[in-house]
């Protein structure tokens, strides 16, 4: 009988036990969840500003279970360091160029395809149709991520030291270029490409290190670059920019249900609030380099236009067909094309 009842004490502290380590596997309720949401751009930045619109959406719809901070400008990590950094825990989440994943997650590589878009509608297209969610599920798996969503950085230009009026001017330039798939299409132009983070590109200029670079119109003048690159070419080279909100996939495991819930809703508000901002950044960045002393800008011909855009397809595809297999590159590409026009 003794025997029976010590039994019965020792099986209620197992289970007693389980429960607790079962808990274990999710805050604590009650306990305040801290996320750290670090990002790259400038302060004043449109995406900078989305990430404040995101903690305060999140914070008032947890009604304060969830403390938000914010790290914007490189301050906890740059471009390429948050390619290690959010997959181990470093940070829980983060705003990505997701143009510096493709190392790790090839597919990655259709959303920088210069050439293979025709204009915002396009790329949002694919953003969200199909090829999207396959980008998407190789990135989560691959990343230890939860992808949150979409953020438009802007469309893509080049700014550089000395004016571009015709696509030779390109020929053994120094340029910039954010990953790989910038790169083949930078020596696709007769240019030489330099990888280095967006904080570099300044004192990079200004030293005449490089002679380029290819980025947003937006961060041109929030970097300041406006002060050492005074000749933007007007042609658009890409479209969105492709840039996206991730969390740590083992601390979004650990989130409440309902906590999940209201972060994917925020995050879904702040890509279609992206998408919006993006448009009119560009147009504002636009008109403050137009009107800005000292600065020449420049556009190719249609015809110089078109040849940019055909190298750009042909050194996408080509690195694609080598990241993924051509039979895979191929399938991905006709999707592409089937978005076109909807």
């Amino acid at each position: 009988m003794r025997f029976c009842k010590v039994f019965v004490v020792l099986a209620a502290l197992v289970l007693a036990g389980l429960l607790v380590a079962g808990c274990g596997k999710q805050q604590a309720a009650g306990e305040k969840i801290v996320i750290r949401y670090a990002g790259t751009l400038p302060v004043n930045h449109h995406l900078t500003k989305s990430q404040e619109y995101f903690k305060k959406v999140v914070e008032e719809r947890t009604g304060g279970r969830v403390e938000v901070q914010l790290f914007p400008a490189q301050q906890l990590y740059s471009d390429k360091d948050l390619v290690e950094a959010v997959p181990k825990g470093g940070v829980e989440m983060a705003n990505l160029s997701l143009y510096m994943w493709t190392g790790l997650s090839p597919s990655l590589g259709l959303l920088a395809q210069i050439g293979a878009y025709s204009d915002a509608g396009h790329f949002h297209r694919v953003e969200d149709g199909a090829p999207g969610q396959e980008i998407i599920k190789d990135l989560e798996e691959k990343g230890n991520l939860k992808f949150l969503g979409w953020l438009d950085f802007d469309n893509g230009y080049f700014f550089s030291v000395k004016p571009i009026n015709k696509l030779d001017d390109f020929k053994g330039l120094r340029v910039r270029g954010m990953a790989d798939f910038e790169s083949v299409f930078i020596q696709g132009l007769g240019a030489a490409p330099v990888a280095m983070s967006s904080s570099e590109m300044y004192m990079a200029m200004q030293k005449k290190t490089i002679e380029g670079a290819m980025t947003g119109a937006t961060s041109y003048v929030e970097r300041n670059l406006i002060e050492v690159a005074k000749y933007p070419l007007e042609n658009a080279i890409a479209w969105g920019g492709a840039f996206g909100i991730v969390v740590n996939r083992d601390f979004w495991n650990k989130l409440p249900p309902d906590i999940q819930q209201i972060i994917a809703d925020a995050a879904r508000e702040v890509t279609l609030k992206s998408r919006e901002e993006a448009q009119k950044a560009n147009a504002g960045a636009w008109e403050k380099i137009k009107n800005t002393s000292g600065i020449t800008v420049t556009k190719l011909s249609a015809v110089d236009e078109e040849k940019m855009q055909q190298i750009g397809r042909e050194a996408g595809s080509g690195l694609l067909a080598d990241k993924l297999g051509q039979e895979r590159a191929k399938q991905l590409l006709d999707m592409v094309e089937a978005l076109r026009k909807q």
